[in-house]
């Protein structure tokens, strides 16, 4: 599935950093520079001792806004 979530802030990434692994996911940031830094570094979920890395899409909101996906949060 396509998912699209609009806001990079802690629960967009949170989502993100969940559904990564089964779907395609695109970031919707505020800002240009956060949209590089995720599509850069990727996005780190720390649960307990484990580490993961997510690597996402992340793109300005106000450069493209949401496309076309099947689910849009």
């Amino acid at each position: 599935m396509d998912i699209g979530i609009i806001g990079g802030g802690a629960i967009g990434l949170l989502f993100a950093s969940y559904l990564h692994k089964d779907h395609q996911v695109t970031v919707y940031t505020r800002t240009l520079h956060q949209a590089r830094c995720l599509q850069e570094e990727g996005l780190f979920l720390k649960k307990g001792n484990d580490m993961t890395k997510a690597a996402i899409r992340a793109v300005p909101l106000e450069a493209k806004g949401p496309g076309s996906h099947d689910l849009l949060i």
